[in-house]
């Protein structure tokens, strides 16, 4: 998302500031009451069942996409983005859309307003949006022993060195385990540290800021011992230009120690893609994949849980940004991005040799066609980004956001939309 701006080979944001100005005014802010769970939105435009849609014959499979459900929408009159789309499973089992709307500027993450809607029927229902103040962009960490999830931060600050050396620190926030609320914590409690070489700074968005040279952009995903947690980071160590991807792990979900270099000019003398943007999943044999990159995906597995990768290989097919992943019951794993930005693929064998594409930017268009996506113009005409949680050995939920217009703030009726995705096998 944001991590646009920090594209590792240049570091150089490719938005620039065409979206100064954006936030002049914004939805309402939540309040401190969460709601109870299942309460959804009512209204005659409240679907009872999944609107029919498209199937698709790939190769060894047929994909069926339900037409496109709108999750939220949002006035023009804001004049600020919906963008950035992410979704994911919270410890109520229900799921959770998240709605990113800071302008794409490294700086001004940490004080921005990020809006949530909860499903409590698979998708195809929603709850309002509910937005809540200075609450920056977060991913899912470990559940905490209270039941709530700690949603680890993107952005991370400077901190004295501690006795390992270089510390990163930031505020997080926590996600209720039994009703539809954010807390925003303010206090620097989660802490970075035993980096293998000094982390340095993005200078072209942090001068005379606070910020660390480090980000974090993925799930945090439960290890086999079933106490430790790991995560992904990128970012560019001291004197480099070109980004590293690391792994951390922590077992309070709080205290992390980088555990590995996964991606980069540490790992590869030429690095295959882009170490940024990464997500994290545990395929059926039991091995962790690694998928990153910035306009061409790479991909590293481990076997050891997270403590060697292999060395990586770019991705076949198509790349976008923010690749994000889901490992459906039978093994099979789903590769999301947003429908301009990499779209959606799915791989029978989790190596992706087999990736195969499903056309997820005409679906829209076919049966959105009165506000379609549109690949010329700015980049603001498109999707950013791109959610993916699995059901069950069957199906999958697709979230994926609509920005129209050429650039701020000429026209920005900003959606989300969600389908549900039903994978059959057939003969080879």
């Amino acid at each position: 998302m944001h991590r646009n701006r920090i594209i590792c080979i240049t570091a150089v944001a490719r938005m620039g500031g065409l979206v100064l100005g954006m936030l002049l005014s914004g939805p309402a802010l939540g309040g401190a009451t969460g709601e109870p769970l299942g309460a959804e939105r009512a209204g005659p435009d409240k679907p009872k069942e999944w609107p029919e849609g498209k199937t698709y014959q790939l190769k060894g499979l047929k994909v069926n996409l339900s037409a496109p459900v709108l999750v939220a929408r949002h006035n023009p009159q804001d004049r600020v983005l919906w963008w950035y789309a992410y979704m994911y499973r919270v410890p109520s089992g229900e799921v959770m859309a998240i709605i990113t709307t800071g302008p794409d500027q490294y700086e001004n993450w940490s004080k921005c307003n990020t809006g949530f809607c909860w499903s409590a029927d698979g998708g195809l229902t929603w709850s309002e949006p509910k937005f809540y103040k200075d609450c920056p962009c977060g991913y899912p960490g470990p559940t905490l022993p209270s039941g709530d999830q700690v949603m680890l931060p993107f952005l991370f600050y400077k901190s004295p060195d501690g006795p390992g050396g270089a510390r990163l620190t930031s505020n997080y926030y926590l996600v209720s385990k039994d009703k539809r609320e954010i807390k925003v914590m303010d206090e620097k409690a989660v802490e970075m540290s035993a980096w293998p070489f000094p982390p340095g700074e993005y200078m072209q968005y942090t001068k005379n800021k606070p910020y660390a040279g480090f980000v974090l952009t993925g799930r945090a995903l439960k290890l086999k011992d079933q106490k430790t947690w790991m995560a992904p980071l990128y970012g560019m160590f001291k004197d480099e230009q070109e980004c590293s991807l690391v792994a951390a792990e922590s077992e309070d979900g709080f205290k992390w120690k980088i555990r590995a270099l996964i991606a980069g000019k540490k790992v590869e003398d030429s690095p295959v893609v882009a170490a940024a943007e990464p997500d994290l999943c545990r395929l059926k044999d039991g091995r962790i994949l690694c998928v990153y990159g910035h306009d061409a995906y790479g991909m590293a597995y481990s076997s050891d849980e997270g403590k060697t990768w292999t060395r990586p290989v770019r991705m076949p097919g198509p790349g976008g940004i923010e690749p994000r992943l889901a490992v459906l019951e039978d093994g099979t794993v789903i590769q999301a991005a947003g429908p301009t930005r990499g779209g959606l693929s799915i791989s029978l064998n989790g190596a992706f040799t087999d990736r195969q594409v499903v056309p997820i930017y005409d679906h829209h268009n076919e049966f959105r066609p009165q506000e379609p996506f549109n690949r010329k113009g700015t980049l603001y005409n498109g999707g950013c980004g791109a959610g993916v949680v699995a059901l069950d050995d069957r199906h999958f939920l697709y979230l994926y956001d609509r920005i129209p217009g050429s650039e701020p703030p000429e026209d920005h009726d900003c959606c989300y939309w969600v389908v549900r995705a039903t994978v059959e096998k057939t003969a080879p």
